[in-house]
């Protein structure tokens, strides 16, 4: 229970005072006051506590919104997920009485890339943002109420001080407008903010030069040289343009066991050297490691470990087990942690000495920051806070400024690291084939390349998990007993035969670099991949002649594909999936996938590819104020280009901007 009373009111603002918090048992003593005000089309409004015990305060909420809605199926929730993903029939879900489902609860910055949710059904929506540059753990909760209505709530989390304080006020803003439209209407309200952070200080003109610029594609192979380093050298002739390998499992521990400790290499001296005769044929190299886990099993836990980890609320270590084989249990430091920065700085000098062109730290940017620590051993107020994030960036500036010639990448595209990342590796373009991924929201979630539609150019994106024959990577260091019988494998591509030149499509479409997983030297010599690897050719070439739109263009609002349709079936199966225990999902999308781009230089393009097996017919429109130019006036009906795209083909078409606005964007 509580009074408010209007403080001020103007055409532009408002400010609400609230007071006698609390029911017959209890009255807080305090006052409340929450400011709105209009800015840029939308109402930022920030909330003030002032009285006394404001520490036994775990969270602040605002907005607190509850909204009605007609239609269940048509409603919808835009989340800052991977790319992005929009939940179709989101009142359903809410209301479907599973209590995994409501409420639905997403915290940044954990696995979270951006501080921007929407609300939609049909055509129009609710957009809500947090302008935090400081990366402040927070939560959008959506949930269905008792009466029918949908609640939205954003939850502020605030530290544990010490001592009680006079007054709190919350440290960045919070937004509400509205839009008309799709998740890219939405996401261009965000972008006018967000561009102007110090993350997306780094601009195209900045980023383009050396490795990333460079590259036709990568390669994400795992194991030792005779296994990985001829196949990449094959498929770099082959495409005739520089590429780059991710290459993990060099390290002498197994796979997800062990960190931080991964030297000296599993084959000593001869790994250098397979570095710099890789590099001799113009490929990058890059090498794995782990920038929030600890082996609390493994041989270098003590001493420094302990001091390392996020400590939970009633004391114990946070930790996770990742490999599902040896079950070593791994604590997730907290980037406050000064220790752990010594560690990460040798592990960095180690790796600098092999020669490699990038080093790659695993995790920061999926989960760095996004959990709370009640440690009092890392200089922080328990609890809320921005320490997590904050601790990270240092740790990555320590690095970059010490090894300066050396790129650095992690995993996921999250906004609040991306002015110290030099890319960014993310297994989206793959989310069907990761269960996980593909059960969430009931399964009623749909990719879209929300965070591309926000900062591309401002960051690199590059990967996917699409593999050629759909078989893992089994480490020689685990235990023996889990590995799959080879001779017991089916003809998977047989049985999928679309899935590797889908995700391979999707990863181009949306603005990542290309990405084959698990390359081994038999693909070459199997008729069966070799459609696959042709596609993966002339993808590679096609996004490395059109850097300057799908690296470091801005995306377009999409025009519309009229295309027939085709049912493609997901093998869902990972690293520790047991033999026998894959599943399959079969969800159906256009043959031919699109995306409209802006160069800096004003220039702007649509790229176009087929990755069916059979040519297709298509119908494209541009969106609303382009017109497609350089292409044969008999193909142009009413301003719709109609075509045949050859099988496992792609296209890149000029689009010109009708007016000066358009061309000024």
């Amino acid at each position: 229970m509580s009074s408010g009373h209007i403080v001020t009111a103007t055409p532009s603002g408002i400010d609400v005072s609230f007071c006698n918090f609390g029911d017959s048992d209890y009255m807080a003593d305090l006052t409340v006051t929450v400011q709105w005000r209009m800015d840029q089309g939308v109402l930022q409004g920030n909330i003030l506590i002032a009285g006394k015990n404001i520490r036994t305060i775990t969270a602040i909420v605002l907005p607190d919104i509850d909204m009605a809605y007609g239609d269940a199926a048509a409603t919808s929730i835009i989340v800052p997920r991977e790319f992005g993903v929009v939940i179709h029939g989101a009142a359903e879900l809410l209301s479907s009485g599973d209590d995994k489902n409501n409420p639905l609860a997403f915290t940044y910055p954990l696995g979270h890339m951006m501080q921007c949710f929407g609300w939609t059904e049909k055509d129009k929506g609710l957009y809500t943002d947090c302008r935090d540059e400081q990366g402040y753990i927070k939560t959008w909760q959506f949930a269905h109420t008792e009466e029918g209505l949908i609640s939205l709530k954003i939850l502020h989390h605030m530290p544990v001080a010490d001592a009680d304080m006079a007054q709190y006020q919350l440290p960045y803003k919070v937004s509400l407008g509205s839009f008309n439209g799709s998740w890219y209407d939405m996401s261009q309200i965000y972008r006018r903010w967000a561009i102007t952070t110090k993350w997306a200080s780094r601009s195209s003109a900045q980023r383009a030069k050396g490795m990333f610029d460079n590259i036709a594609c990568w390669v994400w192979n795992r194991g030792r040289i005779a296994e990985v380093v001829d196949p990449v050298i094959e498929l770099r002739k082959r495409i005739g343009l520089p590429i780059a390998l991710d290459w993990y499992w060099w390290h002498k521990h197994a796979y997800d066991i062990g960190y931080p400790d991964y030297f000296p290499p599993r084959e000593g001296e001869a790994f250098p050297e397979a570095i710099a005769r890789l590099q001799q044929n113009q490929v990058y190299v890059q090498i794995y490691t782990n920038g929030v886990g600890y082996d609390m099993d493994g041989d270098l836990w003590q001493p420094d470990g302990p001091s390392c980890a996020i400590i939970n609320k009633d004391g114990s270590m946070k930790s996770a087990v990742y490999n599902a084989f040896i079950k070593h249990r791994m604590a997730i430091v907290c980037g406050a942690a000064q220790r752990w920065h010594g560690i990460c700085l040798k592990v960095a000098d180690q790796a600098a000495a092999l020669g490699i062109d990038a080093l790659y730290i695993d995790l920061i940017a999926a989960q760095g920051g996004g959990w709370f620590c009640y440690s009092k051993e890392h200089g922080h107020a328990p609890g809320g806070g921005c320490y997590g994030v904050q601790g990270f960036r240092s740790l990555l500036e320590k690095v970059r400024a010490k090894h300066p010639q050396l790129l650095i990448t992690s995993e996921a595209t999250i906004e609040c690291y991306q002015d110290l990342l030099d890319g960014c590796i993310t297994c989206a373009a793959s989310y069907e084939r990761l269960k996980y991924q593909a059960e969430k929201y009931g399964g009623r979630g749909r990719l879209v390349p929300l965070f591309t539609a926000v900062y591309h150019g401002h960051f690199v994106g590059f990967g996917n998990y699409a593999m050629l024959d759909a078989i893992p990577p089994f480490d020689e260091k685990f235990p023996p007993e889990y590995r799959p019988d080879s001779s017991a494998e089916k003809d998977w591509v047989a049985l999928y035969p679309d899935q590797f030149a889908f995700e391979l499509a999707r990863t181009v479409v949306y603005g990542s670099q290309p990405m084959v997983s698990n390359l081994k030297a038999e693909h070459f010599k199997d008729s069966r991949f070799s459609d696959d690897i042709d596609y993966l050719v002339t993808i590679s070439r096609e996004y490395h002649q059109n850097r300057k739109y799908l690296l470091w263009g801005r995306l377009l609002p999409p025009g519309t594909m009229e295309t027939e349709s085709l049912e493609i079936k997901f093998l869902q199966r990972f690293i520790y999936t047991a033999p026998g225990k894959e599943t399959e999902l079969a969800r159906t999308y256009p043959a031919v996938l699109h995306s409209e781009w802006q160069a800096d230089d004003g220039s702007c393009a649509v790229f176009m590819t087929n990755y069916a097996r059979h040519a297709v017919n298509i119908a494209y429109t541009p969106p609303a104020g382009f017109r497609l130019t350089g292409v044969p006036v008999g193909d142009i009906y009413d301003g719709i280009y109609k075509t045949v795209l050859p099988p496992r083909s792609c296209r890149t078409l000029t689009l010109e901007p009708l007016n000066e606005v358009i061309k000024n964007l």
